[in-house]
């Protein structure tokens, strides 16, 4: 179920819904005319009725001509159900039950106010289920619900935090049964949180179900989850539930009273619904648009002549041409005409055939046996004339012998396509240029190759030389040579091992005492470089190179003496701990593990005397100084002397104690009702630094020092005084919420616990007082002038008046209804006899555009001002006389008249009047017969005169068509073919004939003499090929082509003295047959006065 919304309603490309409306609030006016809405106003309040509300809508409203419309109207008027705006800042009346809820707009500087005024809020008073449920309700009649409402934006603070899972939106339901069962009629996804239509002010009207009209049916809004209080919040607000008080429907485009009806429209206009429940009728319109019917005939005339449209129009080119036609029904057919013209141009065609397929079949069915050209004349399918000539070419079957020298590695594509590699003589049977056939000999030579197999081995560093290329490394190599004709003579081949040389490098440190030293059997005794082979065993290649460094580690000597102190014990020597006197020995190993240096030291130890004692001393005798030494701490102190050596000889020590001092101190911070203070036996009453110290019993050392901050919080009195206006309530202050009038106290505390600040506020609030008024005007009144504003329309409108401290003093709310006038136009279209017309109590006699208005009985405003458009189809008369020949006919107004006679018929429009009466006087006079007829000729074509032609004593005019531009009775034809005569008699008839004129080319004694072979070898013998033509009545053009057995044109020549010199492409051509054709043109049209003559010549060398 799709709601009315002012912002979000939806309509489809092929269905629009209207409505009238009297009575809802200014608010939905603006909004829904946007939307393409139409609502039509009159006064209202809550429990009184509500004269009527119609919506009507068309599917499809744009639609082919008789195709059907279904047509659908609804249609509210009564009295409120249920009214709520909750402006009072409650719940009002009509709820069975609701939720905690809040009427103070918490959030209206997120989302605003629906209207400006109070409305309710689903904020954190309460968790879910969020309810407003009505009590029952009497819904049988039918009607609507319609209300605004919000949801808060998400992630914001409580209050004012929205719902953004698919869960946490409001349902819109009704019950049967109690509240046991609810059934949704709608639900609003939060679709994430944050999205920009339902974070706005939105109104939304449904119809009642069907299945809730009924009585005791109760309606509510409700929120079934959300995360908790403090999340998920949404408002409501103008809540009106309609219900409809039963009226009756009716259509100008159909008798019927029904709701919905199917409608067939044969031409485009607006369909109105009048709904009428006894008080002001409303209506609704929505306009049809006819589209009329399309098809497509494809046609063909001929060239010269023209072609008649259904609507009387001739044409004589092609294209395509548009007619709209009436139709029987009332619909109206766009046909479409796609004409082509088929040309009378003669056509020429050339054929090549094989002597052996002779007779050739001409397109007239005729059959001829020799070259040359053949004129054709006849009618198409299409009835229009159709001209061909057909230059026919007769080819023989011929023989030609080739000589092929080609390479064994690439074979030989015979002409009949095999592929052969060895030599001999092949015979193909192919088909020259016409088809025939033909006979190839191929003498094919193939030229052998030598094949070279090599497989060699050397040592490495050498070379091998093949057939000059060196060759160095192990592999395997090939290559070709060629002859002179450029084909493979030797292919060789070569596996090439190359026996590969190891070097051993090897480094030895060997000890002196280890000597000699044995490498590969021989004994080695001093240092240097040395060197040895081992060769392959059945070469004599090296195959491995061995190389020896030799190094010999000797040994050196060290000894010393050395003086230790005592307290230097143990001494580090070379790895030993020693701790008396005596001789001490080590050895160094070389890396080879050789003795490399031997180590000796004889070690003397010098000893040392001790003196210690004790000190005790205060704190404050410190720093204590002995033998220059400094403390300032109990401690150890220790001194030495050295003697000559370096080594101390005496250690001194002393044990020093030193009594400590302790130092405490003590901060606190006292109330001043709590004084005095007392501490160390001593009262204090005032802030500051306090001290006192105790001694060791047995010495005049201090052992504690106390040292007392004392600090005392004294108190504050604060007095103020706070007036603020009634809609700031309720105030915060210090914590408390503040309603009312009064003196309120408050203490601050110090972080001790003592009063710091001790408040008094004495609190005043500015009241407000309101001031309501009504007014009813009609529309012609506005603007309605009202505290300053000019006011148009019905609706609330508040102001109001500031006091001195910029509160609202008085609030002025003024309710406007403006009566505005329905308007309701109609066409009315009548036949002349029909005259005159009654309309709302007035005789009408002529066409015209005529207004009457009904007012309102209280107020006296215009309720409802019509508007008729009068049309008048008077009678047309139209006379007319022709004069045509037997066979013409005359077309008027889709009627066809042909024969003698005087005729009346009238044309009647859609509304079945007489529109059109029409007489036609017809006389037909009977063509004068072709007697004698014009003669088809047959004229040579250097004939001096072609005449053709009959003057008809008759005859007015002759019009000729054809390939030559004739005027008169009889003419001189200079061009052949077939012309058409259309010739006007005297009594207004017209004939036609058409004559066939045809002329001989005088080619048929021409002959052509020319050898059957020439050699063009330079020996000065028929080194020529030349044709000698033989044609005693001349000839215009001269034509000689020699093509190959392929069909490629070899030589041409257009002077007949000039002949073929064998040349093609600068080369003496290939020994062979070729066909030679020489043309004789008697004009410069090529393709109509022509001769052609063939022949064979065979080029040998």
């Amino acid at each position: 179920m799709q709601p009315l919304c002012n912002k979000n309603k939806r309509q489809s490309d092929n269905q629009k819904e209207v409505s009238g409306l009297f009575g809802l609030e200014q608010r939905l006016f603006l909004p829904l005319l946007t939307l393409g809405v139409i609502f039509l106003f009159a006064s209202t309040s809550y429990g009184q009725n509500n004269p009527c509300s119609v919506n009507l809508s068309a599917n499809p409203t744009v639609v082919p001509c008789g195709s059907p419309v279904q047509l659908n109207a609804s249609a509210t008027g009564g009295s409120f159900a249920l009214y709520n705006n909750f402006n009072n800042g409650n719940a009002g009346a009509g709820w069975q039950t609701t939720s905690s809820a809040q009427f103070n707009n918490p959030c209206v500087g997120q989302t605003g106010s629906a209207d400006g005024t109070t409305h309710l809020w689903m904020g954190s008073a309460s968790a879910v289920p969020r309810s407003l449920t009505s009590v029952p309700l009497d819904l049988s009649s039918g009607g609507s619900i319609s209300f605004d409402m919000v949801y808060s934006i998400q992630g914001v603070n409580a209050p004012c935090e929205g719902p953004d899972l698919p869960s946490e939106g409001v349902y819109l339901q009704y019950s049967l049964d109690g509240g046991s069962t609810w059934v949704t009629i709608n639900y609003w996804d939060p679709l994430g949180g944050n999205d920009p239509t339902l974070t706005s002010w939105n109104n939304y009207t449904f119809p009642i179900p069907p299945a809730a009209n009924q009585a005791n049916v109760l309606i509510r809004w409700i929120q079934t989850a959300d995360s908790n209080a403090g999340y998920d919040h949404w408002g409501l607000d103008n809540i009106e539930i309609q219900v409809t008080q039963p009226g009756n429907f009716s259509w100008n485009v159909s008798p019927s009273t029904d709701s919905s009806i199917t409608y067939f429209p044969v031409t485009s206009g607006p369909v109105t619904v009048t709904y009428d429940n006894g008080s002001v009728p409303c209506q609704a319109t929505v306009n049809i648009t006819v589209l009329p019917a399309n098809d497509t005939i494809d046609d063909v005339f001929c060239e010269g002549s023209s072609y008649l449209l259904p609507n009387g129009v001739s044409v004589n080119l092609a294209g395509s041409y548009d007619v709209l036609l009436p139709g029987l029904n009332g619909c109206d057919t766009n046909r479409t005409f796609q004409l082509v013209v088929n040309s009378s141009a003669p056509d020429t065609t050339y054929v090549n055939i094989c002597d052996n397929t002779l007779p050739y079949l001409l397109p007239d069915g005729s059959a001829v046996s020799v070259g040359g050209s053949y004129f054709t004349a006849g009618i198409d399918t299409n009835g229009c004339a159709d001209t061909t000539t057909t230059i026919l070419a007769v080819f023989g079957a011929d023989s030609i012998a080739d000589s092929v020298l080609v390479c064994q590695q690439d074979g030989y594509i015979l002409p009949g396509g095999a592929f052969v590699d060895s030599s001999g003589v092949y015979v193909d049977s192919l088909s020259n240029i016409a088809g025939c056939d033909s006979t190839v000999i191929t003498y094919l030579t193939v030229l052998s190759e030598t094949e070279e197999i090599y497989d060699t081995a050397i040592c490495a560093g050498d070379s091998l030389i093949i057939h000059g290329q060196a060759y160095l490394s192990t592999g395997s190599y090939q290559d070709t040579l060629f002859n002179q004709l450029g084909c493979d003579s030797i292919r060789w081949s070569l596996e090439l091992l190359v026996y590969s040389q190891t070097d051993s490098a090897l480094l030895v440190n060997v000890c002196e005492a280890d000597l000699p030293y044995d490498w590969r059997g021989r004994l080695l005794t001093i240092e240097g470089f040395y060197s040895d082979t081992v060769r392959y065993t059945t070469t004599s290649c090296d195959s491995i190179r061995f190389n020896l460094e030799l190094a010999i580690d000797s040994v050196s000597y060290d000894s010393s003496y050395q003086v230790v102190c005592q307290e230097n014990l143990p001494l580090l020597w070379r790895g030993q701990s020693i701790s008396q006197n005596g001789w001490f020995y080590d050895t160094v190993f070389a890396q080879s593990g050789c003795d490399s240096i031997s180590y000796a030291t004889f070690v003397a130890i010098d000893s040392v005397e001790f003196d210690s004692s004790h000190f005790t001393g205060c704190q404050d005798d410190l720093p204590y100084q002995w033998r220059g030494l400094t403390t300032n701490v109990s401690t150890i102190l220790r001194d030495t002397v050295v003697n000559g050596n370096g080594c101390d000889s005496i250690h001194f020590v002393q044990s020093v104690t030193i009594l400590p001092s302790v130092d405490s101190t003590l901060m606190v911070t006292v109330c001043q009702d709590n004084l005095p203070f007392v501490w160390r036996g001593s009262n204090y009453t005032s802030t500051g630094l306090y001290r006192d110290t105790v001694r060791y019993s047995n010495q005049l050392c201090d052992s504690i020092r106390f040292l007392l901050n004392l600090v005392i919080d004294s108190v504050t009195y604060v007095n103020e005084m706070m007036s603020v206006c009634q809609d700031a309530l309720p105030v915060l202050w210090q914590g408390q919420v503040l309603t009312s009038e009064g003196i309120y106290f408050d203490t601050t505390y110090s972080p001790a616990g003592c009063d710091l600040v001790r408040s008094r506020l004495d609190f005043r609030i500015d009241s407000i007082q309101y001031d309501t008024a009504f007014a009813l005007i009609c529309a012609v009144d506005t603007p309605y002038a009202w505290r300053n504003q000019q006011l148009s329309g019905s609706g609330r409108y508040r102001d109001t008046l500031r006091n001195a401290a910029g509160c609202d003093s008085i609030r002025y709310v003024f309710d406007l209804t403006v009566q505005f006038a329905f308007k309701q136009g109609s066409d009315v279209e009548l036949c002349e006899d029909d005259l005159p017309y009654l309309w709302r109590g007035y005789t009408l006699a002529q066409p015209g555009i005529y207004f009457d208005t009904a007012r309102y009985v209280g107020s006296g405003c215009d309720s409802m001002q019509y508007e008729l458009s009068l049309a008048v189809d008077y009678r047309v008369e139209e006379n007319y006389a022709f004069t045509k020949c037997l066979g013409e006919s005359v077309e008027i107004h889709g009627s066809t008249y042909s024969t003698n006679g005087f005729y009346e018929d009238t044309l009647f429009n859609n509304q079945g009047c007489d529109s059109l009466t029409w007489s036609v006087d017809l006389t037909v006079n009977n063509p004068y017969d072709l007697i004698p007829s014009i003669q088809d000729s047959l004229f040579c074509l250097r004939a001096t005169e072609k005449m053709i032609g009959v003057d008809y004593p008759w005859a007015v005019q002759y019009v000729w068509t054809g390939p030559d531009n004739l005027d008169g009775a009889v003419v001189d034809v200079e061009i052949p073919g077939t012309y058409i005569v259309d010739i006007l008699q005297d009594n207004t008839c017209q004939v036609k004939d058409t004559v066939v004129v045809e002329f001989n080319d005088c080619v048929g004694e021409c002959r052509v003499i020319a050898p059957t072979a020439f050699s063009p070898n330079g020996d000065g013998v028929n080194d020529i090929f030349l044709v000698k033509e033989d044609c005693p009545f001349g000839y215009d053009i001269f034509i000689l082509e020699v093509y190959d057995r392929w069909g490629n044109l070899i030589f041409q020549s257009d002077d007949p003295s000039r002949g073929w010199s064998g040349m093609h492409r600068g080369d003496i051509a290939p020994i062979g047959v070729y066909t030679w054709y020489v043309r004789y043109i008697k004009s410069k049209d090529e393709k109509s006065n022509s001769n052609l003559v063939r022949g064979n010549v065979t080029l040998i060398q």
